[in-house]
């Protein structure tokens, strides 16, 4: 190794010490003379600033060298080393002050430092502003290079070249300048001003795009808020600026953006906005976009005080509807009473879409929010686009705490139909739905509302409830409604238990005042039909200890409950008897007479009953009756049957007036030799 080899040796391994001493002397002791060290492929002050020599050493070296420029550069391993740029990758702002002072030009060659310290990685927020405030020409900050930074999400470099271009010391300078002198300055002059010191960049739209592209939020946010181009409200739109805004919660960005353009409720992704704002628990930016939206006017409404008001209104229920879906109660509350829109909000008005807060908040199923609008004002009687009402919906939905929460806090109309035509309580008997029936006919008792009515098909809720077969249902109904009403047929409850030989709810009618005697539209009554029915119906009604059945009032076909049991088929004749004796105790006409002329005993011996004509007889039946349409006596009908039994029995009690009548006598004769029926014995023992 040769001697300035030896040397060169000796004072990079001082250089490294860091030593400014050490290097003094060697170079005094030595002689040496530092500029013979250096060539193109090596440099005492390069190696200096690699090694990170303190300023003492960096500013000797500069002296004992007698640099003509520090504008210079070496290639070593393929590699351009420039003095300024290595000093300032290292962030070494003294050394690099150092150089700057010696006339090191930061804008050396057509190198670009900031490209050149980006691409090595060494490129950082402290050196970039230090390039920026020692006079880095604007023209290295190319659109390439933004690109990059935008592709790499190096944003806080971009935010830091934009602001020191936008608003730099000359830019603070001007203002004071004017504030000083007092000078007048416009709100037009004063945006000139602003827009002229930001577009010192030009904005590609290339830019935006790449932003979107990369999902790079934070770029759109520094390109927009440093960008004073004629397409400002393209750009908001064109990127979904405001919806990104929300997303990075960013309230001062939402704020910028809507100082351009108010949030419109009727934009595409207004319910996205405000869902990703509740999401981030972020009032304030919620507060900021609901005033924002309230700036968007319908030109047609904008001179009219009204209709403004009234077009707020609804714009705020947009936003109520929008909570009450996602059931934030704190926008709730805040649109409700917050001081500023108390004036404004009307609860009972629809939103745009014609959908009414209350309705959401059912739909929602959130009975806390439901519960709050109805105590802060909600109308209880509003009703959904199908127009059914709340309490129709709550009961189709079987909602019980909604339903009781209505009944509770409002004046309702429970017997207000739903748009199929049926009522409340009637929908709630078909769904079987029983607290909710007990809630209605408890507000119903306490609010003296009728609730005997019929439904569509002409059906009673008694009626219902028990062809339903809803047992504890009808049971129920029985304590509140009429227990006698009648449906469209005319029948009663009652009428339906005979029909269905139901004793025990027959019995349990009966005892409750149930009205036997109460006739259908075809004239039947509820008696005429237990009689058709049997013995077991027929009796309970009959053992009736209330004194209000009414036997002698004759049915469609003109019969009296008496001629019907005479004449049924359904019964022993024990039973005819046990029936006839209740009838007859409670005070059956045994004379009556029907349509044809017949009485009761008529009947009897007409269907040969011996036992029963002598009950009806031995009870005041008249045997010398005779039917004035055909002249028929009662002693007649009896030979006509051919029984002897029933016409010794008429015989024994005098019904022979016959025998006064010798015209009458020849007809008998007649009578008997005639009849199908032809027993001797009978006549002889009329004859003789």
């Amino acid at each position: 190794m040769d001697k300035l080899e030896s040397q060169k040796d000796i004072l990079k391994r001082i250089i490294c010490h860091n030593s400014i001493s050490e290097l003094k002397k060697y170079i005094i002791d030595e002689n040496i003379n530092l500029k013979y060290f250096n060539n193109e492929n090596f440099d005492l002050l390069i190696f200096a600033i690699e090694n990170n020599a303190n300023p003492e050493i960096i500013k000797y070296i500069i002296e004992r060298v007698n640099y003509k420029t520090l504008n210079y550069y070496i290639t070593e391993n393929n590699t351009v080393k420039i003095p300024l740029f290595l000093v300032i990758s290292k962030n070494n702002f003294e050394v690099a002050d150092l150089l700057l002072k010696n006339k090191a030009n930061i804008n050396y060659l057509k190198e670009n430092i900031i490209f050149s310290l980006y691409n090595k990685k060494m490129l950082n927020r402290k050196n970039l502003k230090y390039l920026l405030n020692k006079g880095l020409y604007l023209s290295f900050i190319t659109p390439k290079f933004i690109l990059n930074l935008i592709d790499d999400f190096q944003n806080k470099l971009l935010e830091t070249i934009f602001l020191h271009f936008s608003f730099n010391n000359d830019f603070i300078l001007t203002f004071l300048k004017i504030y000083k002198n007092k000078e007048p300055l416009s709100s037009k002059q004063l945006k000139n001003i602003i827009k002229k010191e930001k577009s010192k960049i030009t904005f590609d739209e290339k830019m935006y795009e790449k932003a979107e592209e990369k999902d790079n939020y934070d770029a759109l946010k520094v390109l927009f808020n440093n960008d004073c181009s004629d397409h400002l409200l393209y750009r908001i739109n064109m990127y979904d600026l405001l919806d990104k805004a929300v997303q990075m919660n960013d309230y001062n960005f939402v704020y910028n953006l809507l100082s351009y353009q108010p949030f419109n409720l009727k934009s595409f992704n207004a319910d996205k906005i405000l869902k990703v704002t509740l999401h981030n628990k972020n009032m304030d930016i919620l507060k900021l976009l609901i005033k924002s939206s309230l700036k968007i006017k319908l030109v047609n409404v904008s001179n009219n005080t009204n209709t403004l008001l009234s077009y707020e209104s609804v714009h705020l229920n947009q936003i109520l509807n929008f909570a009450i879906r996602n059931e934030n109660m704190d926008l709730i509350t805040y649109l409700i009473e917050n001081y500023e829109y108390k004036s404004i909000i009307n609860i009972n008005k629809p939103d745009f879409n014609g959908d009414y807060p209350i309705i959401i908040a059912f739909y929602t199923n959130n009975i806390k929010i439901f519960k709050y609008l109805l105590e802060h004002g909600a109308d209880c009687d509003i009703k959904n686009n199908n127009d059914t009402s709340l309490l129709s919906l709550a009961i189709n939905g079987n909602k019980y705490p909604f339903i009781k929460l209505l009944l509770n806090k409002c004046n309702i109309s429970i017997n207000e139909k739903d748009s199929s035509g049926n009522y409340p309580l009637m929908k709630a008997i078909s769904q079987k739905a029983f607290d909710i029936i007990i809630l209605l006919l408890e507000y119903a008792k306490n609010n003296n509302i009728d609730m005997n009515i019929t439904n569509m098909n002409g059906e009673t809720p008694l009626t219902l409830s028990y062809q339903m077969n809803y047992q504890r249902i009808f049971r129920f109904l029985l304590r509140y409604l009429d227990i006698n009403q009648k449906d469209s047929e005319g029948n009663t409850v009652l009428y339906y238990a005979i029909d269905q030989e139901d004793v025990e709810t027959v019995n349990y009618l009966i005892r409750n005042k149930a009205n036997a005697n109460s006739k259908n539209n075809l004239g039947l009554s509820c008696l005429d039909l237990a009689i058709t029915k049997g013995i077991k119906v027929s009796k309970i009604i009959l053992q009736n200890r209330h004194d209000n059945i009414l036997l002698n009032i004759p049915n469609s076909q003109g019969e009296i409950p008496l001629i019907t049991i005479i004449k049924s088929k359904n019964y022993t004749v024990n039973e005819k008897e046990e029936i006839i004796s209740y009838l007859i105790e409670k005070g059956s006409n045994i004379n009556y007479i029907d349509k044809q002329g017949n009485s009761p005993l008529i009947h009897a011996i007409n269907n040969k009953c011996s036992s029963i004509v002598k009950k009806l007889i031995k009870n005041g039946a008249n045997i010398n009756y005779h039917n004035k349409k055909n002249y028929k006596t009662i002693l007649k009908y009896a030979i006509e049957t051919g029984n002897v039994d029933i016409i010794k029995y008429l015989m024994g009690r005098n019904a022979n007036d016959y025998m006064k009548n010798p015209k009458e006598m020849m007809s008998m004769s007649k009578d008997i030799s005639e009849s199908s029926h032809v027993n001797f014995d009978m006549f002889d023992y009329l004859m003789f």
